[in-house]
């Protein structure tokens, strides 16, 4: 899509100047050799040897004017330069035999005259006539005029009979707009402007217009490219036709189309309205403006080829306007110059970075493009999809197969080179996935580095956050506290801040992305700000059911600050002082430990602290003490449990050996039965199960005299007791033992 440069406009000058004089010329056939009856009836002297001196190199003899006929143009038509004066130079084929050799004058065979070079007439045309079989010194004039048909007179000189042959005109070209004409008759600097299109080999296309009238002068249009003045011009010119597809009729006759006077790139006259009588443009010239720097032109829409459209810019034009390389407009077989880009060591080529489709993915600092370019790759290197790059202009296209970034993150991410990653996002992307030396970087940013992620809020709080992958390393550590919002599938709502310290969490500082519109909103205290208030769903699952809204505001609930602030964080590990069984050290603001604080045991743990079993020693089932938090293995070491005692006929035993500093202070003392160990008490399940639980009891029952009692299992019922036993409606292997007897406790009821 080259626009017409100088050069390009004076060359069509030239070509159109050159079929002007081929225009003088045949009207100079026209004027030198008058075809009249008189001429026939030249009668020169017979003997004329000896007599009367030669002139035109030998070809010729000097004869007294009387001799040539005053009633014709023929006396204009023979030399006197050679001769004296009164004298006339006329060839000796009209002295010898009153007529001229025949001759093929042109290539399609028109039938000619020879006549000597030295004749006035052909003084300034000899060289532009055939020489076909004339002697030396003489070339073959026409008979006809070649554009029209009309006689030149050459052929009726003397006593010449006249042609035999029906005019041999210039063959048509370029439709109707052009004539074939001879080689020979344009000069050999002109004859690189015209085309030979439908002409012979030894042919040229001139322009019929500008042949037959050399004063001609083409009508005034507006171009296609800043409706600049110019020239209807026939499209068959080879420049016209180099620019045909951005030039447009605006006016002009059919097959002519409207070239500028102004070259519209650096404001040089074309030479198009300097043509034939043209006087020359009346307006001053207007240049395309400039964009891209000084790298680029602003050019109406329509002129640039349609593939190439979607490379170039909007932005710094006109409405419909693009902005064109400067050298895709100054020439159709520009070939952008090819290069290596870093990326991928892919094959690309040097456009300018201001390109919009291209400048994300160039190489500004590509070594081996000009300044100002950088090397932009044949393929995206994201899908492997042509980026037209390698498909500007006269391009033939990319020489190598695609080369694609590898996919990381299921497919939200592509690994590119560390180096390739801003210093302040590097530490928010997964190394992982990828080969050593790369990053796992969104695809929303690898495809456009100023890419700015979706703004949304994180459900807690409210805070501003931003849509990221949920394959990033920081919200990976804390999936299980990250809210979607209304982010796309597979995305979380990344805090631009970190609520447990108001820290920059880098969410919000990816790509193109300007920062935070917010405060950081931290999170609430709690548990005597030994904990953070939070969504129970931000926490993870394991430790859901253990939380409590202590002083949260609703929904919100009570999380210890370790566990929010490090996902990797571990509770201490403790044993627990009386059954030496394996625990954690956990807040006494949690509800689990709060229920049990008088009874558990401090050991390693800080005094805001309890130790807490990994299993419970009555059912041997997890508490999930020793799996709260997402980074804590579990138990270490196997489980303990209370040993059964005081068996049941079927079903669990009825009792279990519970060491005696859990037995209840008041409870009635039970006989130790089979357990193994002097400091244990075989004590019934509801004491082992609520273990230090100063309410724990025996089922109550009654009896006929409303005594009231409680059921205690015969197996711990001892001989001092065996007397006190009541009829009630105890569960089998079970007894109704008073609360009361002669005045005391029994310790059943306790």
């Amino acid at each position: 899509m080259p626009l017409a440069s100088a050069g390009r406009a004076e060359r069509v000058a030239v070509a159109v100047a050159v079929t002007a004089r081929l225009r003088s010329a045949a009207h100079l056939w026209i004027l030198s050799f008058l075809a009249c009856a008189a001429c026939r009836n030249f009668d020169p002297p017979k003997d004329v040897s000896g007599v009367y001196a030669s002139c035109c190199d030998g070809f010729g003899t000097c004869l007294p004017a009387a001799f040539v006929p005053t009633d014709q143009d023929l006396a204009s038509q023979v030399g006197a330069e050679h001769c004296a004066d009164a004298l006339v130079c006329v060839p000796d084929a009209l002295v010898q035999s009153g007529g001229l050799r025949s001759c093929t004058a042109t290539a399609g065979g028109g039938e000619g005259r020879c006549l000597p070079t030295c004749l006035t007439a052909l003084a300034d045309q000899s060289s532009k006539l055939l020489q076909d079989d004339c002697p030396a010194h003489q070339v073959c004039a026409p008979c006809f005029e070649p554009l029209h048909g009309e006689p030149t007179g050459a052929c009726s000189i003397g006593r010449d009979p006249g042609p035999v042959q029906p005019p041999s005109l210039f063959a048509a070209c370029c439709g109707e707009l052009g004539r074939c004409v001879p080689t020979p008759l344009v000069a050999a600097a002109d004859r690189a402007q015209l085309m030979q299109a439908s002409c012979e080999a030894s042919e040229l296309c001139a322009p019929a217009a500008l042949v037959a009238d050399a004063q001609l002068v083409p009508a005034s249009c507006l171009t296609s490219v800043g409706a600049a003045e110019g020239r209807c011009l026939p499209a068959c010119l080879p420049s016209v036709v180099r620019q045909a597809e951005r030039l447009f009729q605006d006016g002009c006759p059919e097959e002519e189309l409207c070239a500028p006077c102004f070259n519209p790139l650096d404001g040089s006259a074309t030479g198009a309205c300097r043509l034939g009588g043209d006087p020359g443009p009346a307006r001053a010239a207007a240049m395309l403006q400039q964009c891209c720097g000084e790298l680029g032109r602003c050019v109406p829409e329509r002129v640039v080829s349609e593939r190439d459209r979607a490379q170039l810019d909007r932005s710094e034009c006109s409405a419909g306007d693009l902005c064109a390389p400067l050298p895709l407009l100054e020439s159709e077989a520009f070939v952008p110059q090819s290069c290596r880009n870093t990326l991928l060591d892919a094959e690309g080529r040097c456009l300018p970075v201001c390109l919009p489709a291209l400048a994300a993915r160039s190489e500004p600092a590509a070594l081996d493009c000009p300044a100002e370019h950088g090397c932009a790759p044949c393929f995206d290197p994201l899908d492997g999809s042509a980026t037209g790059a390698c498909a500007l202009g006269a391009d033939v296209g990319p020489r190598e197969p695609a080369k694609v970034f590898a996919a990381c993150c299921g497919d939200q991410g592509r690994c590119l080179p560390a180096s390739r990653v801003r210093d302040d996002e590097r530490a928010q992307l997964e190394r992982a996935q990828c080969q050593s030396g790369e990053l796992c970087a969104p695809l929303d940013f690898v495809a456009d580095p100023n890419f700015v992620a979706k703004t949304c809020k994180t459900r807690s709080q409210g805070a501003e956050g931003r849509c990221l992958p949920g394959c990033l390393p920081a919200l990976v550590a804390r999936a299980g506290q990250l809210s979607r919002d209304d982010c796309p599938a597979d995305q979380l709502c990344a805090p631009c801040f970190d609520p447990r310290d108001g820290k920059a969490t880098g969410a919000c500082q990816l790509g193109g992305d300007p920062g935070p519109a917010t405060q950081p909103m931290l999170l609430d205290s709690c548990c005597d700000g030994l904990g953070l208030c939070v969504g129970r769903d931000e926490a993870p699952t394991t430790q859901r059911a253990e939380l409590a809204a202590d002083s949260c505001p609703a929904p919100r609930v009570c999380s210890p600050a370790e566990y929010v602030r490090d996902a990797a964080f571990v509770s201490q590990r403790c044993h627990d002082p009386t059954t030496q069984a394996e625990g954690r050290c956990l807040l006494t603001c949690l509800p689990r430990v709060r229920a049990q604080v008088d009874r558990l045991g401090v050991d390693s743990c800080r005094d805001v602290e309890r130790c807490v079993p990994c299993y419970d020693p009555v059912s041997g089932e997890s508490t999930g003490a020793c799996m709260l938090t997402p980074a804590d293995t579990g138990p270490s070491e196997p489980k303990r449990v209370f040993e059964s005692c005081c068996p049941a006929s079927s079903g669990p035993s009825f009792g279990l050996c519970i060491p005696h500093a859990l037995v209840p202070e008041g409870a009635p003392t039970l006989p130790r039965l089979t357990c193994p160990d002097a400091d244990s008490v075989c004590a019934p399940r509801v004491f082992a199960a609520q273990a230090g639980d100063a309410g724990a009891s025996l089922p109550e029952c009654s009896s006929p005299n409303t005594n009231r009692g409680a059921c205690v299992p015969t197996c711990m019922i001892d001989a001092s007791q065996r007397g006190l036993v009541m009829q009630g409606n105890c569960a089998a292997e079970t007894e109704c033992v008073p609360c009361m007897a002669l005045g005391s406790s029994t310790g059943a009821c306790q």
